[in-house]
């Protein structure tokens, strides 16, 4: 689940006649007469002239493919143009936010700003120009060191330099032309920052990062915003409050993509704290604050596997949204992330639930199964809705949703081959969405890129393993046979795609992207399994299990879940291999893991452990002899078994019988008949 964080309220905006409102009403640029606007709007018509056209020709000559190809076409190059044409607003709307809250003296300022209302971004831009502002930038920090007597100049100018590069980063950020635009805007923003540590300029950088999911240095630089905080607290207005209430919700979620849990809870909660100790302060607007802290702390409680806790902090943001008369979209797309989170915890919960024996606990599986299911369906339909009206700024939760449908489908179809269509369809436009705004925001669109494409890779191999057998029929056509092979084929390139893409961001971002390449490693090595080349898949596996060691051995058991099903597989591996210390080893530190979890109040996997044990008695009885080990482990079975018999029930009989024949297997084979079986061996 997206961990979401609430930027400075906007007060600016776009209305129908095209004009900029910022504050009180003052009109800054009429957006429609902007040569940039002009240009997308021409595009727009253009495409749109086309698409009437191939459509005209599509209805006169339906049976001609290459009108609905063209169709097609014209239709994504004006949904990115209409993407576009958001993305421009809403940052000219920042653009004129932050002149108005400026001090515009400088010259070049001035002039930047008249071209900026007249509509001219590219002369604004070219005004700002970056190497002869560099070199004015470093001049005025050497005259900082020489002149002590101007000081105060110098830091007037300074602060013009800043907000001269801040400018310039924010029209950078929009300049979709751009290549480097993410590396270019960074540089920028640090120069700002460099020429003038402000609140503001700092944490529009921290955002700025974040938001192009550069983690690690968007949490070095917080430092520097407590710093400021702190000069700051005497203000103790509204603006100080709620960018401190920023500062403490973005910290817990930079502490959360290292794995500092803990910490991250603390600061979350350090936030709600503050905003509800101030809530005076607030108006209607700022609610938003408070439904995001309340969801960021739901899903961080999910993980480290609070469930009901998180329940309860999902539930309280739900009761905010219900108390508001007429919500915004933001606050609704909150509400749709507390159903989310609310759903993915119920269906966890459901799957607990079942491994109880009890009547209690098989109608508490039942309840939150229903409950799963409706929250999972009311959330899907709200981020269709809002999707539909405002794409570009939910796009990510819009994928998010498209993974979440597809995970429902595949619980509550059974997999027949209809619920399976619909799964690979949804599944297939994910990938397509997150491949067509990788190509200019690759910073954000590959991690979930990378995200969908394992998971996508994940239904592919089940879906292949279902139906391989089918190949070996020879009723069954070369056509059936060709479908099947080219599902593995794409099984394991969407596996490769997601590892290249994971591999590339853990290199470059490190911790934060290991969970994902632990993933895609585990992925690829099941994939390669079900092909039955046993040698790559367990040097995937092995792969997995390096990365998973590495992420357990600061959060115990977070991520155990993911790497059990490893660990077992690595262990059949190995017998497969006839290495018998080695997949001994690999059963064992199952064992353990299962173990952990099952202490931390994970019943459901006590079956797992009793197998696994089992499985380690009967391979020395019957692969590997070893009457010392077999007996050893069957023992462990029992003791398990006897410890946990509340738990355990009439489920585990026949497990025990199992046991019961292996011991009586090796009593029998210390008697009179084994003795002289031995001696005329």
């Amino acid at each position: 689940m997206n961990i979401e964080h609430s930027q400075n309220i906007v007060t600016g905006d776009v209305n129908a006649a095209g004009n900029v409102i910022v504050g009180n009403g003052n009109i800054i640029v009429n957006l429609k007469e902007a040569a940039q606007y002009k240009d997308l709007q021409n595009k727009l018509e253009d495409l749109k002239g086309r698409f009437n056209k191939a459509l005209a020709n599509s209805i006169k000559y339906p049976d001609d493919e290459g009108f609905k190809e063209e169709m097609y076409t014209v239709s994504t190059e004006q949904n990115k143009i209409i993407e576009q044409i958001e993305a421009l607003k809403k940052a000219v709307i920042k653009l004129a936010e932050d002149f108005s809250g400026i001090s515009v003296n400088s010259e070049r300022l001035k002039i930047a700003k008249a071209y900026f209302e007249n509509g001219e971004f590219d002369k604004a831009r070219a005004v700002l120009d970056a190497e002869t502002m560099t070199n004015e930038l470093n001049a005025l920090k050497e005259e900082q060191e020489q002149l002590k007597g101007k000081l105060a100049l110098n830091q007037q100018s300074l602060k013009e330099k800043s907000n001269e590069f801040l400018i310039l980063a924010r029209l950078t950020s929009i300049d979709f032309t751009k290549t480097d635009r993410v590396e270019t805007t960074r540089n920028y923003f640090e120069k700002s920052v460099s020429a003038n540590a402000g609140t503001e300029n700092i944490l529009a950088y921290i955002y700025f990062l974040k938001e192009n999911n550069q983690f690690i240095k968007a949490y070095d630089v917080l430092p520097q915003l407590e710093i400021l905080l702190q000069q700051e607290e005497t203000k103790n207005n509204r603006a100080y409050t709620i960018n401190t209430i920023d500062f403490w919700n973005l910290k817990g979620f930079l502490l959360e993509q290292q794995d500092k849990y803990a910490d991250a809870i603390g600061s979350y909660k350090e936030a709600l704290t503050l905003y509800r100790n101030t809530s005076a302060k607030m108006d209607a607007g700022s609610k938003i604050l408070l439904m995001k802290i309340l969801n960021n702390i739901a899903s961080l409680l999910f993980k480290v596997k609070e469930y009901d806790l998180a329940l309860e902090f999902t539930e309280e943001c739900v009761q905010e949204y219900k108390a508001v008369l007429n919500p915004g979209m933001e606050l609704k797309a909150e509400y749709g992330r507390a159903l989310q989170i609310a759903a993915t915890v119920n269906a966890k919960i459901w799957k607990i639930y079942q491994t109880g024996n009890s009547l209690k606990s098989r109608l508490d599986a039942s309840n939150c199964n229903i409950e799963s299911i409706a929250q999972f369906k009311e959330s899907i339909s709200i981020f269709r809705e809002i999707c539909d009206k405002h794409p570009e700024k939910y796009l990510a939760a819009y994928v998010a949703c498209l993974v979440d449908e597809a995970k429902w489908i595949r619980e509550q179809s059974d997999m027949n081959k209809e619920g399976a269509a619909d799964i690979e369809k949804t599944y297939a436009k994910a990938v397509e969405v997150c491949e067509t705004h990788s190509r200019n925001n690759p910073e954000l669109f590959f991690p979930v890129l990378a995200t969908v494409k394992v998971l996508f890779a994940g239904f592919l191999k089940r879906c292949y393993n279902a139906v391989k057998e089918l190949k070996k029929n020879p009723e069954f056509s070369k056509e059936i046979g060709d479908v099947i092979d080219n599902m593995a084929k794409y099984m394991v390139d969407f596996g490769k795609g997601a590892y290249e893409i994971a591999e590339i961001l853990y290199e470059n971002q490190g911790r934060p992207y290991l969970p994902i390449l632990a993933a895609c490693q585990s992925n690829l090595g099941f994939a390669y399994l079900s092909l039955n080349n046993q040698h790559t898949a367990l040097d995937y596996l092995l792969s997995a299990q390096k990365s998973y060691d590495t992420l357990t051995s600061d959060t115990p058991y977070i991520y155990l879940e993911e790497s059990i099903k490893t660990t077992e597989a690595i262990g059949y591996l190995y017998l497969e291999q006839k290495n018998i210390e080695r997949a001994e080893n690999a059963f064992l530190k199952l064992d353990n893991d299962l173990l952990v979890l099952i202490a931390n109040k994970h019943l459901e996997y006590f079956n797992d452990m009793v197998s696994n044990l089992y499985i380690l008695s009967n391979v020395f009885k019957n692969n590997f002899p070893n009457r010392e080990k077999s007996l050893h482990y069957a023992n462990e079975v029992l003791q398990q078994i006897e410890v946990f018999e509340g738990v355990a029930g009439e489920r585990f009989i026949q497990t025990k019988q199992k046991i019961n024949e292996i011991i009586s297997y090796w009593q029998k084979e210390r008697g009179f008949f084994a003795k002289l079986k031995q001696a005329f061996s």
